[in-house]
Order: C-alpha cells, then structure tokens, then sequence
C-alpha cells in the first residue's frame, strides 16, 4: 500500500473506532498485569512454606478471590493410586484420606491426555465414575489442570463448583500458568524432606537402589563396624550385602511400601561384614516417587550391635533380678495403689499359704484381717504420695515382721511400691533375752552397790566434826562408789546401744529452753574453774522433731568434757542455729586440741582420754544417740587451739 493509499484510509477511519481500538489494548494489557500481580502474590504464599500443606488454606482463599471454587485440591500419582496431597474445602471432605485407585480416575486421563480437563455441567453430561460422587455432594462443575516436571505430569490441581458452567478459558489460562508453579513447590518440597531425612539421620547410613536392586548412592564413606568404604557398596545388589533371610524381608518391605503401606515399623537385618562375620542392622524403606512412577528404593539403615548388647546385657540383668527375686529368704512383692499385688516371690506367698501365681491379682484384704489391711494400704498410699520409703514393725500371734514400703521411681510403674517383709522373731527372742540379761545384771551389780553409796554418805555425814583422817578415808569410800556408779550407768547405757535397746521417743520441742536451762545447770561448774561460759543462738531458732531427753544427755556430755579438757580460766562458746534442712548445735572450747592419734578413736568406745580416769563411753554413747535421730556428730579440732565439737538434726517438716 502506498503512502497515499494509506493516509486515504486513515481518513476513512471513524475517529471512535481508532479510540476504541486503544482503549481495548490497554485494557488487555492491565488484564495480563493484574494477573502476573495476582500469580506473583499466590506463588509467594506458596513458597513462604516448604510443606505445600502448611500454605494451601491462604494460596486457596487468595485464589477463590478471583476463581470460583467449593472444593479445591491437589493430587499426585503414586504408584497404582491416587493421592490426595493439599485440600481446601467450603463442603465438607468428600474424599477418604488413602486416595482411590488410579485406574479410571481423573488423574489418569491427565496422565494419558496431558491437557487441563474441564466438565460444565455433571447433569447434563459425565465423562468419570467420580462425577457421581460430586452431584451427590452439590457439585455440578469442574477444571483439573496438569502438574508436570521435566515434560512427565505427576498430577494436577482440581477446582470443582456447586454451580454448572463455573470455568472458562480466562480461567483455565491462569490456572495453567500457577499450574507450574505449584509444580516447582512440590519438586522443591520433595528436595527438603530427602535433605531433612539426611541430616535427622546423620547417624546413620542413608542408601537409594534402584529397581534391580543396585546400591546407587550410599551416604557415608564408611562403617567401622562392617570394615566397609563407600567404594566397596556402591554399585553392588543388595542381595550380596544382606544375608538370605535379610534379603527376603527387605523385598517383602519394600513391595508393601510400594503397595501403598504408609507407616511401617523398622525391622532387623543381618549385613554380611566385609570379613565375612554378620552384623545386625535396623532398616527403614520407603520407594521414591519421583514425577508419578516409581523411580528407587530409599534405605535408612542403622547399626544396631550396641543396641543388641545393651538389650543382652539387660536380659541378664532381669535374670538375675529374677532369680534373686525368686530365691531371695525375704518376702518380697510390688504392691499398686489399691493393696493389689502385682508379683510376689515364693517367699511372700508362703506367707499366705498360696502359689506366686495364686497371690498375684489379689488385694490386702483379700490376704490378712480388714484392720491390717487398712493399715497396709495407708501405708502403700503414704509412700507414693510422699515418695519416701515407710518403715515399721508389727507383731500377730508372737511373731514379728519387719516392713518396708518402698515407692517404686521406675517410668510406668510411680502408682506401685516394692513392698519387703522380713520375719525378725528369732531377732526379736533373742533381743528379749539380752534385756533380761542386761537387766539382770544391771540389778546384781547395783544391789550390792547401794548399800555401799548410803553407808558411806551416811559415814561421811557423822564425821564431818570428827576425826580428819577417818573422815578423809569415808571421803575416799564415797567418792569412789560414786565413780563406780558413774561408770556402771555408762556401761549399762552403751550395752542398751549395742543391744538395740534404746528408744527414741520423737516429740516437736523448743531447743532454746533445752540451752538455757543446761546453761544453768552446769554455770557452777564453769564459775568454778573461772571459765567463762557465753551462749550464740541464731533466732528465730527452729523446733525440731527429737527425744529431748536423749538431746539433754549428748549436750550434758559435751559440756562436761569442756569444762572437764579446758584449762582454768578458758571460754567455751555453745551456738545453735539453722542451717538449710537442719539444727546444728556445737560447743567450741580453746583447751590444748586432740592429737591426731586421738582423733581417730573419738566416738569409739573404751577410749580414755590420757590422765583423765573414766571408760571413754560418753562420746560413744552420744554419737549412738545423735544417729538413732537421723542426726550426725562431729569434730574439729585445731591442736593447741581447742576444739569444736557438734551435732545435727533434721527438721520438722513444717520448720523447714
């Protein structure tokens, strides 16, 4: 056309229809902007997640803003099924979660066609047996878009509408064009989970084989424990690691897996080492599907030979428990809640006249009088609450048994405890028959001796005016039957120790009281030797749960070895006061210290002090009295200094 030809038609041209001509392409051209807008914001909310599941809700609702949908999902090709993979929906789910079968889907059309399908109307026309499932969930229209990678659709994205003739072209375009986005999403996401899978399982040994069964990646370099390199796996079957059983397992896994098995637990192989011994493995094995087909096999593969001697060593361990269980003279049970026994040794069953097996499922009070069996049960009951072990003795028809309630700390098993039951009756008969003998010759040695104590005051009293000599001589008598008592009332109290003999009796009292009234019990005795005698208490000072007698007669003795081992005119300090659960009292003196040599023997019995006379029991008899509390006595000494010597009891629990 020339210049001329062309500027005539220009002037033919009605003005209007030029205006309109521009105003239609930029309108195309806002058109195509507005979508690249709206598919750059759905691809960034797709990717903000590697798990597609995690995005879909928001990448869906975006979506609905300008495509209409009631129900929209993604599904993916696994081998001979179809896969529900991401899922939104304004109805309620349709599908069930293990997928359908592939044959005669949606999906293999794609596959097979490799195009975006779209259905107008399901009344007027179905092309799937699915349609079916749609019309009677309201649905009356539909679009599947491909998902493909590398030219291979593994999928597709499906919107489905409750109103007929829902999508058109300007739909399918978009769709298609998010279609391959959607795809990059899930080929990324599949790259995280291999790559998650890898580091979770750094400690172990990650392989992939392919479909004949040879060894095409292999994750570490080698396996101390089978003397293999990389080298010497990659590119072998199998079938030449594992041993012939092994080998027949993994098949099987593997076929189920594929089968469509989705959780299956770890199994044990035995993997043939390279200097021909057998090593136990764990396996995990999943296939890999990789754009719709089945592409390899993954292997988590994990050695387990610590493992296997941890759990042997255990085995020989509940052995022995057993055996000892079995076997052990004691009568031993684990007891639930409710006084239910949950096993019983030989021993604690002959208890009851029964089997093991017989006594095993029955409670307290189906075994022994209602009363015991209340107080069994408190016991059990206090020891699991508390988590401290209950301790106490009883006597039924003159024998005696000895009882621990001990709260069971294994996992599983808080709600129990280990209930031990000795027979202490011979030990019983026999400590009865040492009181009568201590008793007894408390009494032989004490008859005598009283006569002797009142003949003497009485002899010392006539004389006090009379002849100096043979008041001098009634003196010597007197203070010598006083000794002999003194040292008869030691032997006697340290026979009751050694014995077993001695009773506490623990009551809440005020330890400050105790303090002041021995302060001046024993203030005479300090005034006389001119030593000075100062009292430290730490307020406010706790009560504490203790015999008070017992406590009087430990803190009287550490007095009198004070004043007794500190020269004339020394300072002796007495300090009591909390410290985190516990009362420490102590007496500190700056006499000449302990030897080393002495150290040692301290609180043992029979163990004078150099010049001094006595048996060397007041120490022993303290210490014998300090630990039937649950307390501990001490020493620190400096030599040439003095020394320090304390005691500790725990506290109330309401003190503490």
């Amino acid at each position: 056309m020339t210049r001329s030809q062309e500027s005539s038609c220009n002037e033919t041209q009605h003005p209007e229809d030029r205006y309109t001509g521009v105003t239609n392409e930029l309108d195309e051209i806002k058109k195509e902007r507005d979508e690249l807008a709206l598919i750059n914001k759905l691809t960034r909310i797709l990717t903000s997640d590697s798990d597609i599941t995690k995005t879909f809700e928001a990448f869906a609702l975006k979506l609905g803003e300008v495509v209409p949908f009631d129900y929209i999902f993604i599904t993916t090709k696994e081998v001979g099924r179809v896969r529900f993979l991401a899922l939104f929906s304004k109805v309620p789910p349709i599908f069930a979660e293990d997928g359908l079968p592939l044959r005669g889907s949606v999906l293999e059309w794609i596959i097979e066609n490799r195009k975006t399908n779209i259905e107008e109307d399901f009344l007027r026309q179905k092309q799937f047996a699915v349609d079916d499932i749609y019309l009677r969930n309201g649905l009356r229209s539909a679009i599947r878009v491909p998902l493909m990678r590398k030219d291979k659709v593994f999928g597709s994205l499906n919107l489905t509408s409750s109103e007929a003739n829902t999508y058109t072209e300007s739909h399918k375009k978009l769709l298609e064009d998010l279609a391959a986005h959607i795809a990059d999403n899930i080929h990324n996401a599949h790259l995280c989970q291999v790559e998650r899978i890898l580091s979770e399982s750094a400690a172990d040994i990650i392989l992939t084989m392919d479909l004949d069964g040879n060894i095409t990646y292999v994750s570490k370099t080698d396996d101390k424990e089978t003397g293999y390199v990389r080298e010497d796996i990659l590119g072998r079957n199998i079938r030449d690691i594992l041993t012939p059983e092994s080998y027949e397992l993994a098949l099987e896994r593997i076929k189920r897996r594929i089968e469509g098995a989705r959780e299956l637990s770890p199994y044990e192989v035995g993997v043939k080492t390279k200097d021909g011994r057998v090593v136990p493995f764990e396996l995990n094995t999943s296939p890999l599907i990789r754009y719709g087909e089945l592409d390899a096999t993954q292997i988590v593969a994990r050695n387990i030979s610590k493992r296997k001697q941890d759990e042997e060593k255990l085995r020989e361990s509940e052995e022995r428990y057993r055996l000892l269980f079995q076997n052990t003279p004691a009568a031993v049970a684990q007891v639930d809640k409710n006084g239910r026994f949950l096993t019983a040794n030989p021993a604690m069953a002959d208890n009851f006249g029964m089997s093991s097996e017989e006594l095993t499922g029955k409670t307290f009070f189906d075994t022994m009088p209602q009363d015991v069996a209340r107080h069994r049960l408190e016991m059990v009951r206090k020891a699991i609450e508390s988590g401290q072990t209950q301790i106490f003795e009883d006597e039924r028809e003159g024998e005696y048994r000895y009882n621990i309630f001990a709260p069971m700390k294994i996992p599983g098993q808080e709600d129990s405890v280990l209930v031990i039951a000795r027979d202490i009756t011979a030990q019983k008969q026999e400590l009865k028959r040492r009181t009568n003998l201590i008793n007894s010759l408390a009494h032989e040695m004490r008859t005598p001796l009283t006569p002797v104590l009142s003949s003497a005051k009485l002899l010392v009293s006539e004389l006090e005016t009379g002849d100096g000599d043979k008041l001098k001589l009634a003196r010597n008598i007197l203070a010598g039957a006083c000794t002999l008592s003194e040292r008869l009332d030691e032997f006697l109290e340290l026979a009751k120790g050694e014995a077993g003999l001695i009773k506490v009796n623990p009551e809440l009292f005020d330890i400050e009281s105790l303090i002041v009234d021995i302060r001046e019990q024993f203030l005479p005795l300090f005034t006389a030797k001119k030593q000075k005698l100062e009292i430290e208490i730490s307020k406010p000072l706790p009560k504490v749960l203790a015999d008070e007698k017992h406590i009087r007669q430990v803190l009287s003795n550490l007095l009198s070895n004070a004043n007794k081992f500190t020269p004339e005119g020394g300072h002796i300090t007495l300090r009591a006061g909390k410290k985190d659960n516990t009362l420490v009292v102590e007496v500190e003196d700056n006499g000449p210290g302990i030897s080393p040599e002495r150290q040692n023997t301290l609180f043992q019995p029979y163990s004078p002090w150099g010049s001094f006379s006595g048996l060397g029991l007041g120490l022993a008899i303290s210490k014998e009295l300090i630990e039937l509390q649950n307390g501990k006595i001490w020493c620190q000494n400096k030599l040439g200094e003095g020394s320090t010597f304390g005691f500790s009891l725990p506290l109330a629990i309401e003190e503490r």
